[in-house]
């Protein structure tokens, strides 16, 4: 009688003889899978690069701008003398135009030489001490910068503060 070295496989309909190797082959469609999953990952990847390469592109030109206009308002010399507000009656237009011609009556004929920025800093802090608010008031970036010198450390007690006002003193 003579031996059978062969192998039957029923998934395949195949016979295989047990003398010779085959190896079996990874399925394509798995392999299709693996690689497909590799380009979406690299392309996802490099998509994120780019659109934040690009922001950051665009937000530094954007500052750069929003700076430049910055100092540009600062140097300039104000060439447009008048504030132009939109006002809703007669009354208003009337203030506001009294408020155009006696800047510029300061800014011609004081007897100190006087910038736009300096008349408006005046005019501000005169319309806020006419208020008769003791609670509202104009710092100037000096006298801000002097005021968070003078409150930076360490403190302790209750937090009221005494000054004097007139002949008497005021918590």
């Amino acid at each position: 009688m003579q031996e059978n070295n062969s192998q039957y496989n029923r998934y395949s309909n195949q016979v295989y003889d047990a003398d010779e190797l085959h190896p079996q082959k990874p399925s394509d469609n798995k392999k299709k899978k693996k690689d497909i999953w590799g380009y979406v990952l690299v392309s996802g990847i490099s998509i994120l690069l780019t659109a934040s390469i690009f922001l950051v592109y665009i937000f530094s030109d954007f500052s750069k701008v929003l700076n430049q206009s910055f100092v540009e308002l600062q140097n300039s010399s104000y060439e447009k003398n008048d504030i132009d507000v939109e006002v809703a009656d007669e009354e208003s237009e009337a203030a506001l135009e009294k408020f155009n011609v006696v800047k510029d009556l300061l800014f011609e004929n004081y007897y100190i030489e006087l910038t736009y920025p300096e008349i408006i800093e005046a005019m501000t802090t005169g319309m806020l001490e006419n208020l008769g608010s003791p609670y509202t008031y104009y710092l100037s970036p000096e006298d801000v910068a002097e005021m968070e010198e003078s409150m930076s450390g360490v403190y302790s007690g209750i937090g009221a503060t005494v000054e004097k006002v007139d002949t008497y003193f005021q918590v």
